[in-house]
């Protein structure tokens, strides 16, 4: 299938941004999912949300469902001693000198009585200042709760909204273009809204692009199932002055009667495919999570979202022609450390494994459930300019860091501790 994109200098450019904020006076009742991130219950009033300074709730089964960080983990391209880390219901924070110290930055992040759910923060390669941040409150009208697609051009000491053109308030995921920033990408949850004032009714989503740097958005793969999957990652690949965009289309968290879309690829000439699997492979189904890419592109791993049943990852050697089973699986983010696509960093719940042989064997690298029992490991990225530096960042608010590229971690900071002192 073939979809045209606008192309400009350099390749084809994307963003899926987000949504303005309008309504509020929202108050969680329970989130539902396990770490594929299910989308929450709120029910809202008729006050309309504002941008004032606020605590959201505290851990717990009534308050944040421990606390959760999804895939907000990003790191500064240039200088790994920056990273970012997104939360569940009290907005984001900043570190500068990789973890010891952060800074907590809120402003113009619209909310009710909690801040939107950060599922994803993207920065800009070549101005790290320039950030995109997706954020999410289950399928429904963009901004109902101060949820969809942020922007910040001051390290996000201060936020915008924007979400023109987008049809579902749930941000999953933004990227930028790596060479043009008014082109972005956005990651759209499709999927019945479970808020209070349209529960039930069908929002669509799917994959969007702006050329103006998320004044506008337009869809450009939204074909059922694709609009009512969840897309929690997006990954570019640069490659002969263009560049691929990779996303993994899972099964609704809403919506039980969709079907995972599969693991996609838009490629610098606009045209996207499916890569040999949906919602079979290797002959059983599949709902895949989390997901990467080497830098040649030649290298894939996938893991299935199995909770409940026995772990599973396949890898494909030969960009997506073919997949095989892994000895090892993981549940969680896993990651391609630096330019060995046979070096993999990956996740089984609280647990942090590595594989040296492309998961034919794995050896542990941190073990979280020995210290947070039941605060799974949400994402995990490697530092663009050193790939001995690596973070992941768990339930709890829990910081990682491993200074020997993904082979032993430790905690660098508590994120919680830091609010409740705050």
């Amino acid at each position: 299938m073939k979809i045209k994109l606008s192309l400009f200098p350099g390749g084809l450019v994307f963003c899926l941004l987000g949504m303005l904020f309008i309504d509020g006076g929202c108050k969680r009742d329970h989130e539902n999912g396990p770490a594929g991130g299910g989308a929450p219950v709120f029910t809202c009033g008729g006050n309309f949300a504002d941008t004032s300074i606020i605590k959201g709730p505290a851990v717990g089964e009534n308050g944040n469902d421990h606390d959760n960080p999804f895939r907000s983990l990003a790191i500064d391209p240039g200088n790994p001693l920056v990273l970012y880390v997104g939360s569940e219901g009290n907005g984001v924070f900043r570190s500068t000198d990789g973890g010891n110290n952060w800074q907590w930055l809120r402003n113009g992040i619209h909310h009710c009585e909690e801040y939107p759910e950060i599922y994803s923060i993207a920065i800009d390669p070549a101005n790290p200042a320039h950030l995109l941040m997706a954020t999410n409150s289950g399928p429904g009208v963009p901004g109902w709760h101060g949820d969809g697609v942020y922007m910040s051009n001051d390290s996000g000491n201060h936020w915008m909204g924007i979400d023109t053109g987008l049809t579902s308030g749930a941000a999953n995921s933004v990227a930028f273009s790596p060479f043009n920033p008014q082109i972005c990408l956005a990651g759209i949850a499709g999927g019945r809204s479970t808020n209070r004032n349209n529960q039930g009714q069908l929002f669509s989503g799917g994959l969007f692009s702006s050329t103006n740097g998320g004044g506008r958005w337009q869809p450009f793969y939204n074909t059922a199932p694709a609009n009512i999957n969840n897309w929690w990652e997006i990954k570019i690949r640069v490659s002969n002055n263009t560049f691929s965009v990779y996303s993994l289309g899972a099964s609704s968290t809403t919506d039980a009667s969709s079907q995972p879309s599969g693991l996609f690829v838009a490629s610098g000439n606009g045209t996207v495919k499916r890569l040999l699997f949906d919602s079979i492979v290797l002959g059983s189904p599949f709902n895949g999570s989390m997901f990467d890419v080497s830098a040649d592109q030649r290298y894939l791993y996938v893991n299935n979202d199995s909770y409940g049943i026995p772990l599973r990852t396949i890898r494909s050697t030969d960009s997506g022609a073919t997949w095989v089973q892994t000895a090892q699986a993981g549940n969680g983010p896993i990651r391609i450390v630096g330019n060995n696509p046979n070096a993999v960093v990956f996740a089984i719940y609280s647990d942090i494994y590595r594989s040296s042989d492309g998961m034919n064997t794995a050896t542990l690298a941190f073990s979280g459930s020995s210290l947070h029992l039941d605060n799974d490991v949400m994402d995990i990225e490697v530092a663009p300019s050193n790939s001995n530096i690596v973070y992941a960042v768990a339930k709890g608010l829990h910081v990682y860091k491993s200074s020997n590229g993904g082979a032993g971690f430790t905690e660098v900071a508590n994120l919680r501790n830091f609010i409740n002192t705050h």
